[in-house]
């Protein structure tokens, strides 16, 4: 297992040490220029006294959450506490008695170009249940001076403390429960995403008309009718004979056909007594015998946990009232929330069968106000999906299929999850949990008897075995290691908040301002893969593809770390437009008949096109040759803005040297000529708004 060495150990680079203090307070109307200010301060030479000042100013400062996150996951930013050291991120979320860790790391991308198809992956999600606290207050305090997050959880007299912190000097998360009032019964469960196509994932709740997510988010609206599930995937002819009314025995495991005559109860046919519990639902007459009329508001069938089958079939009658809105959907069969085991439902219109997060959708709507058999099958590696017996003519989001899996081991679990077929570049990630003292994913809380919990993480990138690599630096991991552990992470932040400070007296200005300088020291230090758009992704279909956009997104998490003398946390910025470099050059030449490079708006780490492609789903002027261009010429021009502030914050000549290849070859073009001069030691560049640039080679 890899330990994070200090970045300019990696490269030789070494900064110019300086020191940055505001100290007073500033009037309101200037604050907006504060970013401009801390950039012409004066220098101190050396900092002396400076980390105890500003790690008091840090201290004063914290991120409160007094309750579960409810966009956490999601396809674009999360409202979770976020920690990380810039390599292995984490996001906690979950529910009261059920907090969950979202785990990933910076390196883990589905690499293949294309538009849609890959961008940056979640491990999955690492969660600790507390059956008794099962609906329980919830309130999370992060430090930022410390990087630590205390989450407190209370329900009738018993309450559950998990303080948790990504190590800043190696990939590990330390997790530390504690207990108050009885002792508390937990579980500890290891989820890559996609395991579950592997029968990997534990048993989940299964709900009949309700997606799970939040406690309730989607419903049916309309009519439902026996529902089947099969412990293997049926064939074409088995799913017509379903839909013509046919008997299909072989496999059979779970049945519920609401032919009861009153209560609340539907049983479970199959004979595995897996009964439901019918919630607001009202009996009406079915396709064939009883069905259930569900509101798409409130009612639906709650049905006992369920393993998710290596392999299965999901089948039910539905007549659809309406169809839902557009970013909504109706489930028809829930196993966890939408990303978890696997569900059966109409997104928008389209019937749409998911495992694990991974999906297929149907190319036709479902018929409204008629009754349709809708049968969702998966045989272990393919999804297919039928409406009355006929192939769907399902669609994809595109995206290879990751090779998921999460073993039980004699200290605790293992998981990994992988890119390796239908990619360009192969990733991988790989995650072991283990319980200091406990040899079971299983324990008992007792009051004044606190546990730990530590994860370790590593990539394919990093480490050729990274699954055996997480192996034995978890089941070696000892409890002498935990103050050790902290003493150097604690020692990092210290440092880190030592090289600069902001004091203003406005509290609220100040905790914005070191808040987003904790983000940025949590997920960026990995030099050759800088954050995504989000940062911590927690979902396969992160909006914009969760690239490095190259008409500002890219670009402004980092303006702030260059006056601040977070100089680490700015490394990476550059990778992937050193990477990309050919790529440009060859649309410079194809598109615009010049040399230098021209880039399009998407891209991702080592030379990987986001956009590419997407001409096949969007044809207009701002498609070129097979790049998106979104009609800018700027693009690239404008990647040297974060390149000028580095160079000028530290006139460091290694710096210069990789980044400087960049530079003439950036050809910003005005009425499709080329406007880059390289003469001798001088670049002269016309931007798009007819301004000047010209720079100056430095030997």
């Amino acid at each position: 297992m890899r330990k994070i060495e200090p970045i300019n150990e990696l490269t030789g680079w070494k900064p110019i040490p300086r020191v940055m203090e505001l100290t007073g307070r500033m009037p309101i109307p200037l604050l907006v220029f504060v970013g401009l200010l801390v950039g012409s301060l004066a220098w101190a030479a050396e900092p002396v006294a400076l980390p105890d000042a500003a790690l008091a100013v840090v201290s004063r400062h914290q991120s409160v959450f007094d309750g579960p996150p409810r966009g956490t996951p999601s396809n674009a930013a999360i409202d979770a506490p976020l920690l990380g050291n810039g390599y292995m991120l984490a996001a906690l979320a979950g529910t009261g008695g059920a907090p969950e860790f979202w785990l990933t790391t910076n390196d883990f991308w589905l690499l293949k170009h294309g538009y849609r198809v890959g961008g940056p992956r979640p491990f999955g999600r690492l969660a600790i249940r507390f059956p008794d606290l099962e609906g329980a207050t919830w309130k999370a305090e992060q430090d930022l001076a410390t990087a630590v997050t205390t989450l407190r959880m209370e329900k009738n007299g018993a309450a559950a403390t998990v303080r948790s912190w990504v190590a800043a000097t190696e990939n590990l998360l330390v997790v530390e429960l504690a207990a108050e009032g009885r002792p508390l019964a937990g579980q500890v469960e290891l989820m890559p995403a996609g395991a579950a196509a592997r029968g990997g994932e534990p048993a989940r709740p299964v709900n009949l008309g309700r997606e799970q997510y939040g406690g309730g988010r989607w419903y049916l609206d309309g009519l439902l009718d026996d529902v089947q599930v099969f412990d293997r995937a049926l064939s074409a002819d088995e799913v017509k004979s379903l839909a013509a009314g046919r008997r299909v025995a072989e496999g059979l495991s779970r049945h519920w056909a609401f032919d009861e005559p009153e209560g609340d109860a539907a049983r479970d046919g199959a004979g595995q007594e897996a009964h439901g519990t019918i919630r607001g639902a009202e009996r009406v007459e079915g396709a064939r015998g009883r069905a259930l009329k569900l509101d798409g508001r409130a009612a639906f069938v709650e049905c006992p946990p369920m393993a998710v089958p290596r392999e299965f079939t999901i089948t039910a009658s539905v007549q659809l009232r309406s169809h839902a809105p557009a970013g909504h959907a109706q489930y028809v069969f829930s196993m966890g929330e939408w990303n978890q085991g696997c569900s059966l439902g109409i997104s928008q219109d389209r019937l749409r069968l998911a495992v694990g997060g991974a999906y297929v959708q149907s190319a036709a709507p479902v018929p409204l106000d008629r009754w349709v058999r809708l049968t969702g099958t998966f045989d272990g590696r393919q999804m297919r999906i039928y409406i009355d017996g006929e192939d769907a003519g399902a669609k994809s989001d595109g995206s290879p299929a990751a090779d998921a899996l999460v073993e039980t081991m004699p200290w605790g679990l293992r998981g990994a999850r992988r890119f390796t077929g239908g990619v360009d570049i192969p990733s991988g990630v790989a995650c072991a949990v283990r319980l200091l003292d406990v040899r079971d994913t299983r324990f008992s809380l007792e009051p004044g008897k606190p546990l730990v919990l530590v994860a370790a993480m590593e990539s394919r990138f990093k480490d050729a075995e990274y699954l055996d690599a997480v192996t034995n630096r978890i089941e070696q991991f000892g409890p002498e290691e935990i103050e050790p552990l902290r003493a150097k992470h604690e020692a990092w932040w210290r440092d880190f908040w030592g090289r600069s400070m902001v004091d203003i007296g406005d509290p609220v200005i100040e905790q914005r301002y070191y808040l987003s300088q904790y983000v940025m020291a949590s997920c960026s230090r990995d030099p050759r893969f800088p954050p995504n758009i989000f940062g911590w992704v927690t979902t396969d279909s992160p909006g914009w593809q969760g690239d490095y956009h190259l008409n500002y997104n890219h670009m402004a998490p980092f303006y702030g770390l260059y006056s601040s003398n977070h100089l680490e946390q700015a490394v990476p910025y550059h990778a992937p437009l050193l990477d990309f470099m050919e790529r440009g050059r060859f649309y410079a030449e194809s598109i615009l008949g010049i040399r230098g490079v021209y880039f399009p708006v998407g891209i991702g780490p080592l030379g990987i096109e986001t956009t590419r492609h997407i001409g096949s789903t969007r044809r207009d002027a701002r498609v070129e040759d097979e790049g998106y261009f979104h009609g800018q010429k700027s693009n690239a021009a404008y990647c040297l803005v974060n390149v000028a502030m580095h160079w000028h914050a530290t006139y460091d000549p290694d710096y210069g040297r990789e980044v400087y290849p960049l530079v003439p070859a950036v050809a910003v073009t005005r009425n499709g000529k080329e406007a880059g001069v390289v003469s001798g030691e001088r670049i002269v560049l016309k931007t798009s708004a007819g301004e000047t640039i010209t720079l100056t080679r430095v030997p």
